[in-house]
């Protein structure tokens, strides 16, 4: 399932923004601390979870995100604090029904994902329904949460030393920040300083993000490996100081992250050289009124849980405990309608129209039919394929060896005349053949250094992000001279050093063809230069382990741009290949269609040798599929081929999307009216009057 929430997301959401980013934009300068400490607003979705909103909140909430509004947005300050007051209201109202539902006191049915108590063991801590299921950080099963219970309540262990190692690291970064900061307090202003957090709806990590968040839900991606940026980026805790654990006791990343989270939360300590910057930081939060006078008196604080006593840093903990619990409800959500969608009519219904456009565009117009197809993809489905009297429409991946020039003219010259039988042009290709050589074509990967130089063996090894298939030196290590290495340390984003080399040459070996080849066989499970993988018999769609190895083989050799971005690669028409492609091409595309999926060829053109493997055959579906059998194969993840299923997975995002807008958009506007209450006298100095 897609972070659908990032979507519908119109404000930014963040624990705390870059130090000192707002230099010179006007901001308010309002100070006092009964003044910041007046309610503004009052929430109340359900009268036991009343909640207040402080002008503290709004002052923080436009110090965050004003400047963007008013600067990019051209946005005047009025409109810009009503947008900023609306995001926090709607926040307490999401926040609230999110307590409601998630302990079982709405009608909203997502009980089954946060109420069912159960002992969840590591493998299921990796799924999107088992995690809602786990018990909270103090060990409390879920269904002993009541709607009243503190925010930390509804949490799990992770979730809350996740939010509380993210906030202990926004105030290691204010230290930071006074540290490196000139001592000229006229130079200095702490209203460009201290950064809010403002919501307005529903939302999860970015999808741009790596993080925890998809450790949780990815066993695959759990594994720990001591060599990965995972477990660099966190090897380190808030004083650069190695954490000392032992990896033989974490089997997972979740598991190490959250060690990780804990042992950062209990060593957090402020040292000799953080002092003056603790005090101008308490000084310049008591100055703004986003701490009491009683709390700026007291000991400075040094270590995490005495800065998360502050009012600043305990709202700022509070906002991300928010920020979890909306996460947590919103795969309740996701998950709920996800579960209904493939029972729901209006999935059926959406199939149903999408076919019927399909059929009236596609039926007799088979050059518009074809377009699709060379575009289709996760989000642009074709459910209409008309029946081809001509034959079969698929899918073919071509890895092409290329020749020569010099290659191909002689090929040309072999074949353009019209003299040779057909015999004596196949005896000359496999003459040629024996000439034609392959070249590891990753030089710019080696330059860019995506992977490691062994400096002993003078070898290059590519990291598995970049090269899926495991276990094949012609695929995982760069099979060419590399001449000249010499190695730089630089330091990367968690500032590590670390070692990468420049080269003064680096060229791959040429390989001869019938070598290249075997290899090839071996990885793809080939037998001759034409057949069928085993193990294929009806299926439509290539697995997705054979389509890996076969696009690592592509990425490092194919001399074929046009194969490294398609998805299944390039459309085979029964109608038109045979005068879009070369001929011997256009035959064998036609022969391994024609075989099936996994079917494959080694076929000559004057380009060179190509290897072409069908990985996607199209069944005609001019028949509407009935409603019963579109909800059974809806549902059968064992066939996950099936148009129903396909269709619902792509259309999932959308419907999904669509049902929980509306929820949260019916949140709102019952809301707003009756829950809450706004004390406009208290803020209305904040907010200029009509130019």
């Amino acid at each position: 399932m897609k972070k659908l929430f990032a979507k519908i997301t119109s404000l930014a959401v963040a624990s705390v923004m870059s130090i000192f980013m707002l230099s010179g934009c006007q901001l308010i300068t309002t100070n006092a601390e009964r003044d910041m400490a007046q309610v503004i607003a009052t929430v109340a979705v359900d009268d036991a979870l009343k909640e207040d909103v402080y002008k503290r909140e709004l002052v923080s909430a436009y110090n965050s995100s004003g400047y963007y509004y008013i600067q990019y947005q051209g946005m005047g300050e009025k409109e810009t604090y009503e947008i900023l007051l609306e995001s926090l209201v709607k926040n307490k109202i999401l926040v609230q029904q999110a307590r409601l539902a998630l302990t079982g006191a709405s009608s909203i049915n997502t009980v089954g994902y946060f109420q069912q108590a159960s002992s969840v063991n590591f493998a299921e801590r990796t799924s999107i329904e088992n995690i809602l299921t786990t018990n909270n950080y103090k060990g409390d099963a879920p269904t002993t949460v009541k709607k009243t219970d503190g925010l930390d309540k509804f949490l799990t262990e992770y979730e809350y030393y996740e939010v509380k190692h993210s906030v202990l690291s926004s105030v290691q970064q204010y230290i930071n920040g006074y540290k490196d900061e000139e001592e000229d307090e006229h130079d200095h202003d702490p209203y460009e300083t201290f950064q809010g957090v403002v919501r307005t709806t529903l939302t999860v990590p970015s999808e741009e993000t790596y993080n925890e968040w998809e450790l949780r839900y990815d066993p695959v991606a759990s594994v720990v490996d001591v060599e990965s940026e995972f477990y660099k980026a966190y090897q380190k805790t808030n004083k650069d100081a190695e954490l000392g654990l032992d990896l033989s006791t974490y089997q997972t990343k979740y598991d190490l992250s959250l060690a990780v989270y804990k042992k950062y939360c209990e060593t957090f300590t402020v040292d000799a050289s953080e002092r003056t910057a603790v005090n101008r930081l308490i000084k310049d939060l008591k100055k703004l009124g986003f701490i009491t006078s009683a709390e700026a008196a007291k000991k400075a604080p040094s270590t995490g849980d005495e800065f998360l006593t502050l009012t600043y840093f305990k709202d700022l903990l509070e906002s991300n405990f928010e920020s979890q619990i909306l996460a947590k409800y919103e795969l309740a959500l996701q998950n709920e309608n996800e579960k209904k969608l493939a029972d729901d009519d209006a999935l059926f219904n959406a199939y149903k129209n999408i076919y019927d456009t399909q059929k009236i565009k596609y039926q007799n117009n088979y050059t518009a039919y074809e377009d699709a197809l060379s575009k289709a993809s996760d989000t642009s489905l074709v459910v209409y394929n008309p029946t081809a009297t001509e034959g079969k429409y698929g899918y073919v991946i071509n890895l092409l060896i290329g020749f020569s020039d010099e290659q191909t003219a002689i090929y040309d010259s072999l074949t353009g005349n019209g003299s040779l039988t057909a015999t004596e042009r196949a005896k000359a290709r496999e003459n040629l053949l024996k000439t034609l050589t392959a070249k590891d074509l990753r030089d710019s990967w080696v330059e860019k250094n995506y992977g490691k130089y062994d400096e002993t063996t003078k070898t290059f090894s590519f990291d598995k992000k970049y090269v899926k298939t495991e276990g094949y030196d012609i695929l995982t290590k760069y099979q060419g001279n590399i001449l000249g290495a010499q190695s730089y340390v630089y330091h990367d984003d968690y500032n590590d050093e670390q070692t990468a080399y420049s080269y003064k040459s680096v060229k791959g070996n040429e390989i001869p063809f019938d070598s290249f080849y075997s290899s090839v066989s071996t990885i793809m499970g080939f037998s001759g230069y034409s057949g069928r993988i085993a193990g294929y018999t009806n299926e439509e769609v290539i697995s997705d382990s054979d389509m890996a190895k076969f696009k690592d083989l592509v990425f490092a050799y194919s001399t074929d741009g046009g194969s490294l971005q398609d998805n299944y690669g390039y459309v085979y028409s029964p109608k038109t290949s045979k005068d879009t492609y070369v001929p011997e091409f256009a035959d064998a595309a036609k022969n391994v269609v024609d075989a099936g999926v996994g079917a494959y060829e080694v076929v000559a053109t004057r380009y060179g040798y190509h290897i072409i493997l069908c990985t996607k055959v199209i069944n005609p579906t001019a028949t509407n599929i009935d409603i019963t059998t579109f909800k059974a194969q809806a549902n059968d993840s064992s066939n996950k081929d099936t148009i129903p299923y396909l269709f619902k997975e792509y259309q999932k995002d959308a419907l999904v999307l669509d049902n929980v807008s509306k929820i949260t958009e019916t949140f709102f506007k019952n809301s707003l009216e009756s829950a809450v209450k706004y004390y406009t006298e208290v803020y209305e100095d904040l907010i200029p009057s009509e130019e």
